[in-house]
């Protein structure tokens, strides 16, 4: 999977990167960072990654998956 192919399965998701860093198993203390770095090649996308990304773009995140919203 290109970096392009990652961040175009993101935004095929509607999911935001700190969303999608949940969704993916990575818990870092920059979410932003660590995907923007997968998102332009600075970090190689792991195969299991890459498959887990076409899954999701193909079938939807579970809901379970997905990173709970804050209340106001």
């Amino acid at each position: 999977m290109t970096p392009e192919q990652f961040k175009y399965a993101r935004k095929s998701c509607g999911m935001s990167v700190e969303a999608w860093a949940h969704a993916l198993g990575y818990e870092v203390k920059n979410p932003r960072q660590f995907i923007s770095g997968l998102e332009t090649g600075q970090r190689n996308i792991t195969p299991p990654v890459a498959r887990l990304a076409e899954m999701y773009a193909s079938f939807g995140v579970p809901d379970k998956f997905k990173k709970p919203q804050k209340p106001y």
